[in-house]
């Protein structure tokens, strides 16, 4: 399964033929999201929500469940960003990873508490008739606009050849495909998934897509 709070793709399932043999695919890790900004020389917030930490002269909350976030500093305050939506299950294919997004912005004081939505993981269908689910996006209402880490892909169905290909998402990375598909496309923070092996009695699944790369092609 994909490690919670960091948006990776659940594992692609395994074994041969016979199909009851197959080995369940893994479920997609949740997204998180850490918002970060500078203070002085003391440790301290000016800030609310999340779990709280302080590294290198900043302040860092970090949500790995949903929740808001407020500014109580009594000035504006510029904050940077890391977002990544919830990956994709497996399934023979493996399931994409969340999107990343990073970037910066700036919330005034005082401001209304701003919701934090963490997406959650894609889950494995239960058969191989079925491809895996997607996992949900992650999204943050700051105040300048809404930020949304899109989910990942769930990967590709041993059989028939109809669910076969990976799934493809508009923002996060594509799933893996089983046997025989093509991997599933990807939005503009992921990669596509990974191709299936091209022989039947092999059933190599391709690997989810991730924040780094595309996923790798399933092997014979």
């Amino acid at each position: 399964a994909g490690t919670a709070a960091t948006g990776g793709g659940g594992g692609g399932g395994g074994g041969t033929s016979p199909y009851p043999h197959m080995v369940d695919g893994g479920h997609g890790g949740s997204g998180f999201v850490a918002i970060r900004y500078q203070i002085g020389s003391v440790s301290s917030a000016k800030a609310t929500g999340g779990a709280i930490s302080f590294y290198g002269g900043k302040t860092i909350h970090t949500f790995t469940n949903s929740g808001t976030f407020k500014n109580t500093s009594g000035s504006s305050l510029l904050v940077e960003y890391v977002a990544v939506g919830g990956g994709g299950g497996g399934a023979s294919g493996g399931g994409g990873a969340g999107g990343y997004l990073t970037g910066s912005s700036a919330i005034s004081s005082p401001n209304t508490p701003f919701a934090i939505t963490i997406g959650a993981g894609g889950s494995y269908s239960g058969v191989y008739t079925e491809k895996a689910f997607d996992g949900t996006d992650t999204t943050v209402a700051f105040p300048a606009g809404t930020v949304t880490a899109g989910a990942g892909g769930g990967g590709g169905a041993d059989n028939p050849p109809s669910v076969q290909p990976g799934k493809g998402v508009p923002s996060g990375s594509g799933g893996g495909a089983a046997w025989g598909g093509t991997g599933g496309s990807s939005g503009p923070a992921g990669n596509n998934g990974g191709n299936g092996s091209p022989q039947s009695g092999v059933h190599g699944g391709g690997g989810g897509g991730g924040a780094g790369s595309v996923g790798q092609n399933g092997s014979t």
